[in-house]
């Protein structure tokens, strides 16, 4: 799925302008999308290490994933 396809989602399903969309998100595929993901829900990307908040907003991430088709076997394997 290309990067346009995932900001054309968050414009669907949050109240975020297109303007804060296009500044503060970004999207990564591949190797560097399974490193991002285990470096943030481990929190070592966090401001609070150990900051268990994190897996329940992973969690959620993952579910709208799904609902827009997003989400694959492959991904859900990761996620869990």
């Amino acid at each position: 799925i290309s990067p346009t396809k995932y900001f054309e989602i968050l414009k669907k399903y949050t109240t975020a302008s297109e303007e804060d969309i296009k500044t503060f998100t970004f999207v990564k595929q591949g190797d560097e999308a399974m490193h991002h993901l285990f470096r943030v829900s481990s929190g070592l990307d966090s401001q609070i290490l150990g900051d268990y908040e994190i897996i329940g907003q992973l969690k959620n991430a993952f579910s709208l994933a799904k609902t827009c088709g997003c989400a694959d076997g492959y991904l859900e394997k990761l996620v869990n």
